[in-house]
């Protein structure tokens, strides 16, 4: 199963929002799937930096899908004739869920401004306002 995350981390839902609010490595991996979410062992995978002074989650998530797809087609004869070797994932990792997601931002907003922003509003026990897709304001 190919995924836009850098397994144990981050399983689940929006693995590159929860990188960049938790510190965590983005990546992407490709892992046998187990009856655990995101849960089964690593056949290959990549660390990815994202410049988060510069990048939009949307173009953040977009560099990883392009990474994904590098990624398995690099290894697709050995995915598809099962010549590789799996590892299993160490460590706890995390896992996140859509509800788990804050709201009061935008997949266009750059990164890392967006996450000290929702940190200092969560600090101050403030919950940000709702906004939609594309940031504006919701009534």
């Amino acid at each position: 199963m190919p995924g836009t995350k850098h397994l144990p981390f981050n399983r689940g839902a929006h693995p590159l929002f929860w990188s960049a609010h938790d510190g965590t490595p983005a990546g992407v991996t490709i892992h046998e799937i187990d009856v655990g979410v995101d849960t089964g062992p690593i056949c290959y995978q990549r660390k990815i930096e994202i410049d988060q002074e510069r990048e939009t989650f949307a173009t953040g998530y977009g560099a990883l899908v392009a990474e994904m797809e590098a990624l398995f087609e690099a290894h697709a004869l050995e995915l598809l004739s099962g010549q590789y070797v799996s590892r299993p994932q160490v460590g706890a990792g995390s896992v996140k869920r859509v509800r788990d997601l804050p709201t009061g931002f935008a997949w266009s907003e750059i990164i890392a401004p967006t996450i000290a922003r929702l940190k200092g509003l969560q600090e101050r026990g403030v919950a940000p306002k709702p906004v939609d897709l594309y940031g504006v304001p919701s009534v």
